[in-house]
């Protein structure tokens, strides 16, 4: 069982498996009184994401029965597995083909260029903009990224449909989330696969931790017709927007592109699989004297 219990009470769901000796099936039920109505849109906003991503994707729809949504269940990888499997193999080419592929379907869709004002005020809650108009989705797949994408073949099916509006959402925001989920849960693979012929660059800081993505994927972002740090700001409004919480870290994009070849830290002590919790903090700290002394040696490139 999955629950979402960082949600507003609202968007509280749970995820349940029910197996029998002939079938498998997902539910997805509230996990709160208010979140029942939350449920109940679900089934709508796949009737028409599927008819708007019809010559792209596939989308699962799933059977609403009451206050809980069933569906098939389908033993497929997602597209994040796919990627990460290839960084688990130090294989960033294949990892940067299938972003490749999967952002060219997303820029395949339809869009609408216009401003997304509704965007822009309930989510981002911005009451300003830097451009005039953006290359838009409408229906807003807000979370159109890979872990939400089964791969089977040629066809590549969306499973989660709960976050998605009426209005449009910026194209950008979207291919943005897709980089930013990855380099969010990942950061140590990453790190993990940065060489002198691989190195990593720097996506956004947050307080006091960095976040990489490797030197390849940073094509996605540039781009792209919005601002990064725009889209930073987004992206923290929009889990305010979820969870009712907003972050007290800044997240900020550098002025400069800053990469690295070598993590000192995450090569020394994640692999040799150190466990530990007062072990890897004290790991972590030497670490962090170790790079600040050695800031300007050659493997940190400022280009």
């Amino acid at each position: 069982m999955k629950k979402t219990i960082q949600r507003k009470p609202q968007f509280r769901t749970q995820v349940v498996t029910f197996e029998d000796s002939q079938h498998k099936s997902i539910y997805k039920c509230p996990a709160s009184e208010l979140a029942k109505e939350f449920i109940k849109t679900i089934p709508e906003k796949e009737q028409a994401n599927a008819e708007y991503v019809k010559d792209v994707f596939e989308v699962l729809n799933g059977t609403l029965h009451g206050s809980s949504i069933e569906y098939d269940y389908l033993p497929l990888p997602s597209v994040e597995d796919k990627v990460i499997e290839c960084l688990q193999k130090r294989r960033i080419d294949q990892a940067t083909k299938w972003l490749d592929d999967f952002i060219a379907r997303i820029n395949s869709l339809p869009v609408t260029k216009t401003l997304p004002i509704e965007f822009l005020t309930i989510i981002a809650r911005s009451e300003t903009c830097d451009f005039e108009s953006a290359r838009c989705l409408c229906p807003g797949l807000i979370d159109l990224i890979p872990r939400n994408v089964l791969c089977k073949n040629d066809n590549w099916i969306i499973i989660d449909n709960e976050w998605s509006f009426r209005f449009a959402v910026p194209v950008s925001f979207v291919i943005f989330r897709s980089i930013y989920s990855i380099a969010v849960l990942y950061q140590n693979l990453i790190r993990l696969n940065a060489s002198r012929n691989e190195p990593a660059v720097v996506f956004f800081k947050s307080g006091h931790k960095t976040y990489y993505i490797p030197l390849k994927w940073s094509r996605f972002l540039t781009q792209l017709d919005i601002r990064t740090s725009t889209m930073l700001r987004w992206e923290t409004a929009f889990q305010k927007y979820v969870t009712g919480i907003s972050s007290q870290l800044d997240k900020r994009v550098p002025d400069r592109p800053q990469c690295r070849t070598a993590f000192f830290c995450t090569n020394l002590f994640v692999r040799s699989k150190l466990t530990h919790l007062s072990l890897l903090r004290r790991a972590e700290k030497r670490a962090a004297r170790f790079i600040d002394t050695f800031c300007n040696h050659d493997r940190w490139l400022k280009p």
